[in-house]
C-alpha cells in the first residue's frame, strides 16, 4: 500500500530543509485570488524552470548547492516554485478537494505566475518525477514557450497502464485516503486528483522536434509494483525521436540529482547551450570543466562521509518502505534515531513509518521529539495537530 504512494507521488521523505542560497526574488504571486510561491535567481539568457516531484516543494532543489552550481555554469535565470498547497503556495479556494491538485489547473497557475513575473517567453523546463507530467503538459499547452527539456527520472504516461491504474483504484480505499491525510494533506489532495490527472495526460505528447534529455535511475523503486518496466518505458520515449537523448544514471535511485548532481547539472547545461543561441559556448565549456574537475574530487570525499551516515540510514529506510518492507523500515528508522539522537529528521522519518503502520501513539511521540529538536519542523507540527484532533 504505502510503497505505491511513495512510488507514484515520490516525496514523503520529510526533507525539512531551508534554502541558504542568496536568491534575488522570493515572492508570492496572485494567480486568481490565491498565491503561488516563486523563488528566482536572476541571470542572463533563457530561464531554466525547475519543477519538483510529487510530495515535494521547491526546497527539494536547494537542500544542496545544486541551484548555485547550475547558475554558476550557465549564468542564466533559475526559477523554482511550489505547486498549489505545497510550501508557501495556496490552493484555489473555489476548487473542490478532488480538483485542488488537478494538473490542468496546476499548469494554468504556473503559466499565470510566470507571465506576471515577466517570464512569458522562451524557457527550459526541468521536471523531476511527477514534475515530468507538468513539463509535458506545459509544453503541450504552450508549445511556443518551451524550447528544451530535461526529465529527471520523470513520469511517462506509458507506465500507467489501464490494468495498473485499475489495481490502484481498488487499493486506494477510504481508509487508505484517511491514513494519507494524517501524514500529509497536500499529498492527500494529489492522490484525490491522481486518477483524473492520469486520464488527462493520456494522449499528451512532447513535441518530437523538441530537444530532450531523459535521465533514468538505474535503481528506481517502481518495477516491483507494475508489470510495465519503468526503464523500458523511458527507453521507448527516447526511441520515438532522434531529438531525445536517454541517459541511464548508474547506481542512482529516484532522486538522482542528489545521488549524481554533476550528471544532472551537465544534462541541463547541455540543453541550455544547445537551445540558447545567445550564449558564449566557450565560456560555458570552461566553467563546466572547472565544475567537473572539482565535483569529481568532492564526490569521493562525500561518498566516504555518506556511508553509515544519518542520511544513509534514512535512505535505506525509505527504500525498504518502497519495497513494502514496513517492519524492516521501522527497525532501520529506529536504529537511525539511536545512532543519531540529535537528528530531528531521523525522528520525523521514524514517526512517519510508525504512522503508516497505524501505530499512532508511538508516532506522536516521535514527531514530538523531532519538533523539540527542530521547532521549525512544520511537517511534524501539522501532523501532530491533525492527530490530536482525531
Amino acid at each position: 500500500m504505502t510503497a505505491k504512494l511513495f512510488s507514484l507521488l515520490m516525496g514523503l521523505s520529510c526533507m525539512c530543509i531551508l534554502s541558504t542560497q542568496a536568491q534575488d526574488l522570493d515572492t508570492l504571486v496572485d494567480v486568481g485570488g490565491y498565491d503561488l510561491h516563486f523563488v528566482i535567481w536572476e541571470g542572463e539568457g533563457m530561464p531554466i524552470l525547475l519543477a519538483a516531484g510529487g510530495g515535494n516543494d521547491a526546497t527539494v532543489w536547494t537542500r544542496t548547492d545544486f541551484v548555485e552550481q547550475l547558475q554558476r555554469i550557465t549564468q542564466t535565470t533559475i526559477i523554482t516554485y511550489d505547486r498549489s498547497g505545497f510550501g508557501q503556495s495556496e490552493y484555489d479556494p473555489k476548487l473542490a478537494d478532488d480538483q485542488k491538485s488537478l494538473i490542468d489547473y496546476g499548469v494554468r497557475d504556473l503559466e499565470i505566475g510566470l507571465t506576471k513575473l515577466g517570464y512569458d517567453r522562451d524557457l527550459i523546463f526541468v521536471g523531476h518525477s511527477y514534475g515530468g507530467f507538468y513539463a509535458a503538459l506545459f509544453a503541450h499547452q504552450y508549445p511556443e514557450r518551451v524550447q528544451g527539456m530535461v526529465l529527471i527520472d520523470a513520469n511517462h504516461i506509458c507506465y500507467y497502464s489501464e490494468e495498473y491504474v485499475e489495481g490502484l483504484k481498488e487499493e486506494w480505499t477510504e481508509a487508505w485516503f484517511a491514513n494519507i491525510r494524517n501524514i500529509s494533506e497536500p499529498v492527500y489532495f494529489e492522490c484525490l486528483s491522481f486518477f483524473e490527472t492520469i486520464e488527462h495526460m493520456r494522449g499528451i505528447e512532447i513535441d518530437p522536434e523538441m530537444p530532450v534529455i531523459d535521465l533514468v535511475a538505474e535503481d528506481p523503486p517502481f518495477d516491483s509494483l507494475n508489470d510495465v518496466s519503468w526503464r523500458d518505458c523511458h527507453a521507448d520515449f527516447v526511441a520515438a525521436s532522434p531529438q531525445r537523448e536517454g541517459i541511464l544514471a548508474a547506481d542512482c535511485d529516484h532522486y538522482l540529482h542528489f545521488d549524481n548532481p554533476s550528471l544532472t547539472i551537465n544534462a541541463i547545461t547541455k540543453i541550455f547551450a544547445q537551445v540558447d543561441g545567445s550564449v558564449d559556448q566557450a565560456a560555458i565549456l570552461e566553467r563546466s570543466l572547472a565544475y567537473n574537475l572539482q565535483s569529481a574530487n568532492q564526490y569521493r570525499e562525500q561518498e566516504y562521509d555518506y556511508w553509515h551516515s544519518e542520511q544513509d540510514f534514512n535512505g535505506w529506510g525509505y527504500r525498504l518502505l518502497n519495497e513494502e518492507e514496513l517492519a524492516q523500515a521501522i527497525a532501520v528508522f529506529a536504529l537511525n534515531t539511536a545512532l543519531f539522537p540529535q537528528s530531528a529528521n531521523a525522528w520525523d522519518s521514524y514517526g512517519e513509518a510508525l504512522l503508516l503502520a497505524g501505530r499512532e501513539t508511538e508516532a506522536i511521540e516521535m514527531y514530538q521529539k523531532s519538533l523539540a529538536l527542530n521547532p521549525n519542523n512544520q511537517n511534524a507540527r501539522e501532523i501532530l495537530e491533525r492527530l490530536k484532533k482525531k
